[in-house]
């Protein structure tokens, strides 16, 4: 068994995928993110809503809060779905969780006399497959940056 990847130009590595949930009646494309350093597979808020999830009423997650390099959250919980890597070649399913993506705010304060403006900005987090779905059917990741190719394969 043998999954292509894709590597962008920005040094991601890619897998197209098809998610499908049977609580929600979602289901579509996906192209996920593999991110060795988190464990759970995340959909995305642009995925999350193209596919059908209800993300303004999905609940909370009930794990343990998530770490990563942007901090500590809390997540909502997207449920069982079946994940389909490449052309079939790796069936499994999954608790999907989904993180609600920042609102843009603008924060206006008075230091000194002055009023001062300062931006949150909105950052729109990837579909990412965490580690949890490769280690739990034994796969590799191998990823050849100089040809920018690479492949998940069964060890």
């Amino acid at each position: 068994m043998s999954i292509a990847l894709r590597l962008t130009t920005d040094g991601r590595i890619e897998v197209e995928a098809y998610v499908s949930s049977k609580r929600y009646s979602a289901k579509g494309p996906v192209t996920f993110m593999i991110d060795t350093g988190s464990q759970k597979t995340i959909l995305g808020p642009r995925d999350a809503e193209t596919l059908g999830f209800p993300v303004a009423s999905l609940p909370p997650y009930a794990g343990r809060p998530l770490f990563g390099i942007g901090g500590r959250g809390r997540p909502l919980d997207a449920g069982l779905c079946q994940i389909v890597l490449g052309d079939a070649d790796l069936v499994d399913a999954e608790e999907m969780l989904y993180f609600a993506p920042e609102k843009d705010v603008k924060l206006k304060t008075r230091q000194g006399g002055g009023l001062r403006e300062r931006r949150r900005r909105t950052f729109a987090l990837p579909s990412i497959l965490g580690t949890e779905i490769l280690l739990r059917n034994r796969c590799v990741l191998r990823v050849d940056w100089k040809s920018g190719s690479g492949e998940i394969q069964r060890g």
